[in-house]
Protein backbone atom coordinates (compact mmCIF):
# COMPACT_ATOMS: atom_id res chain seq x y z
CA UNK A 1 0.00 0.00 0.00
CA UNK A 2 2.74 2.71 0.88
CA UNK A 3 4.30 2.10 -2.90
CA UNK A 4 0.66 3.17 -4.42
CA UNK A 5 0.44 6.22 -2.34
CA UNK A 6 3.93 7.27 -3.59
CA UNK A 7 2.02 7.29 -7.46
CA UNK A 8 -0.96 9.10 -5.96
CA UNK A 9 -2.10 10.51 -10.09
CA UNK A 10 -2.09 7.09 -11.08
CA UNK A 11 -3.99 5.59 -8.21
CA UNK A 12 -6.76 8.30 -8.60
CA UNK A 13 -7.28 8.02 -12.11
CA UNK A 14 -7.66 4.58 -11.39
CA UNK A 15 -10.30 4.47 -8.79
CA UNK A 16 -12.17 6.98 -10.35
CA UNK A 17 -12.34 4.45 -13.01
CA UNK A 18 -13.29 1.80 -10.83
CA UNK A 19 -16.06 3.57 -9.55
CA UNK A 20 -17.79 4.79 -12.18
CA UNK A 21 -17.15 1.87 -13.81
CA UNK A 22 -18.91 0.13 -10.78
CA UNK A 23 -21.74 2.61 -10.68
CA UNK A 24 -22.64 2.47 -14.27
CA UNK A 25 -22.39 -0.99 -14.30
CA UNK A 26 -24.18 -2.18 -11.84
CA UNK A 27 -27.19 -3.91 -12.47
CA UNK A 28 -29.59 -3.02 -9.92
CA UNK A 29 -30.59 0.34 -11.64
CA UNK A 30 -30.35 2.46 -15.06
CA UNK A 31 -27.94 5.23 -14.40
CA UNK A 32 -28.67 6.46 -17.87
CA UNK A 33 -31.87 6.90 -17.18
CA UNK A 34 -31.12 10.11 -14.50
CA UNK A 35 -30.06 12.74 -17.19
CA UNK A 36 -30.47 13.11 -21.19
CA UNK A 37 -26.89 13.48 -20.61
CA UNK A 38 -26.29 9.72 -21.14
CA UNK A 39 -28.42 9.70 -24.65
CA UNK A 40 -25.13 9.87 -26.91
CA UNK A 41 -23.65 7.00 -24.65
CA UNK A 42 -26.59 5.07 -24.65
CA UNK A 43 -26.29 5.17 -28.37
CA UNK A 44 -22.88 4.04 -28.92
CA UNK A 45 -23.44 0.93 -26.16
CA UNK A 46 -25.46 -0.10 -23.33
CA UNK A 47 -24.88 1.09 -19.97
CA UNK A 48 -23.78 -2.41 -18.56
CA UNK A 49 -20.97 -2.27 -21.62
CA UNK A 50 -19.35 1.35 -20.41
CA UNK A 51 -19.49 0.24 -16.96
CA UNK A 52 -17.80 -3.20 -17.44
CA UNK A 53 -15.39 -2.07 -20.23
CA UNK A 54 -14.11 1.00 -17.54
CA UNK A 55 -14.45 -1.00 -14.32
CA UNK A 56 -12.04 -3.64 -16.12
CA UNK A 57 -9.81 -0.35 -17.45
CA UNK A 58 -9.27 0.72 -13.78
CA UNK A 59 -8.91 -2.54 -12.28
CA UNK A 60 -6.16 -3.26 -14.50
CA UNK A 61 -4.31 0.04 -13.88
CA UNK A 62 -4.79 -0.67 -10.26
CA UNK A 63 -2.82 -3.75 -10.93
CA UNK A 64 -0.41 -3.00 -12.96
CA UNK A 65 0.60 0.05 -10.66
CA UNK A 66 2.94 -2.17 -8.79
CA UNK A 67 4.67 -3.77 -11.62
CA UNK A 68 8.18 -3.00 -12.99
CA UNK A 69 6.35 -3.38 -16.68
CA UNK A 70 6.75 0.67 -17.32
CA UNK A 71 5.75 0.69 -20.19
CA UNK A 72 2.34 -1.33 -19.51
CA UNK A 73 1.87 1.65 -17.34
CA UNK A 74 2.65 4.24 -19.72
CA UNK A 75 0.22 2.51 -22.13
CA UNK A 76 -2.38 2.44 -19.53
CA UNK A 77 -1.91 5.95 -18.60
CA UNK A 78 -2.40 7.00 -21.98
CA UNK A 79 -5.25 4.32 -22.30
CA UNK A 80 -6.94 5.89 -19.16
CA UNK A 81 -6.34 9.39 -20.59
CA UNK A 82 -8.26 8.76 -23.87
CA UNK A 83 -11.05 7.29 -21.68
CA UNK A 84 -12.04 10.25 -19.84
CA UNK A 85 -11.05 12.71 -23.28
CA UNK A 86 -14.22 10.20 -24.97
CA UNK A 87 -16.19 11.01 -21.61
CA UNK A 88 -15.96 14.44 -21.82
CA UNK A 89 -16.48 14.49 -25.31
CA UNK A 90 -20.00 12.62 -25.02
CA UNK A 91 -21.16 14.60 -21.92
CA UNK A 92 -20.12 17.64 -23.77
CA UNK A 93 -22.27 16.39 -26.72
CA UNK A 94 -24.85 15.14 -24.60
CA UNK A 95 -25.24 17.88 -22.68
CA UNK A 96 -22.99 20.91 -22.59
CA UNK A 97 -23.96 22.89 -19.68
CA UNK A 98 -23.93 19.53 -17.76
CA UNK A 99 -21.53 20.23 -14.71
CA UNK A 100 -20.05 16.48 -15.52
CA UNK A 101 -18.11 17.81 -18.64
CA UNK A 102 -15.68 20.35 -16.79
CA UNK A 103 -15.02 17.73 -14.53
CA UNK A 104 -13.90 15.11 -16.88
CA UNK A 105 -12.27 17.94 -18.77
CA UNK A 106 -10.18 18.22 -15.13
CA UNK A 107 -9.72 14.13 -15.00
CA UNK A 108 -8.48 14.30 -18.18
CA UNK A 109 -5.88 16.69 -17.46
CA UNK A 110 -4.88 14.75 -14.07
CA UNK A 111 -4.67 12.06 -16.50
CA UNK A 112 -2.21 13.39 -18.70
CA UNK A 113 -0.07 14.95 -15.50
CA UNK A 114 -0.59 10.97 -14.34
CA UNK A 115 1.31 9.88 -17.74
CA UNK A 116 4.22 12.79 -17.31
CA UNK A 117 4.77 11.12 -13.42
CA UNK A 118 5.17 8.14 -14.83
CA UNK A 119 8.01 9.64 -17.58
CA UNK A 120 9.30 11.58 -15.18
CA UNK A 121 10.01 8.76 -12.43
CA UNK A 122 11.69 6.41 -15.01
CA UNK A 123 13.36 9.43 -16.41
CA UNK A 124 12.14 8.67 -20.12
CA UNK A 125 10.80 12.07 -20.99
CA UNK A 126 9.96 12.29 -24.27
CA UNK A 127 12.21 15.37 -24.56
CA UNK A 128 15.17 15.30 -26.60
CA UNK A 129 18.25 17.09 -26.15
CA UNK A 130 19.15 19.42 -29.27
Amino acid sequence: MNRLMKKPLELVSAITLVIWGAWVGCPFFNAFQTSDTFHLMEKIAPEQVWGIVILLIGITKLIIMNTKYIKLRIAMSILIMFTFALLTTVYALGNWMSTAAPIYVALTILSWFSYMEILYEKKVLPITKV
